[in-house]
């Protein structure tokens, strides 16, 4: 398969992409099954949650918000990451009405 998209498979992409929402909570499932599937200890879930919020962080498009805090991708550590991590968690749940939905703005 070739790496290059016409604009055409972009633009369905694209399309794909936009049309779908985000339901957190069928993600948490599927990132929960897949925790119960491979027997994962709390270390692990620990371990593996964190590595993958610093990938996030450690991303281009978030260079920008790191420089803002006077941080690159290669001085985050992992008591960074859980900082930051435990800030936009709290930043979040304050969004949630009582049944944990976004509440409208």
């Amino acid at each position: 398969m070739s790496k290059k998209l016409n604009r055409f498979q972009k633009r369905s992409i694209n399309e794909f992409i936009n049309d779908q929402e985000k339901d957190l909570d069928e993600m948490q499932q599927h990132i929960y099954d897949m925790i119960i599937l491979y027997r994962l200890t709390n270390e692990e879930v620990g371990s593996l949650l964190t590595s993958v919020m610093l990938r996030v962080m450690s991303n281009d498009k978030n260079k920008p918000k790191l420089e803002e805090m006077g941080l690159t991708k290669f001085n985050l550590s992992v008591d960074v990451v859980s900082e930051i991590q435990k800030i936009l968690t709290k930043s979040y749940v304050v969004k949630l009405d009582a049944e944990g939905k976004v509440k409208d703005k």
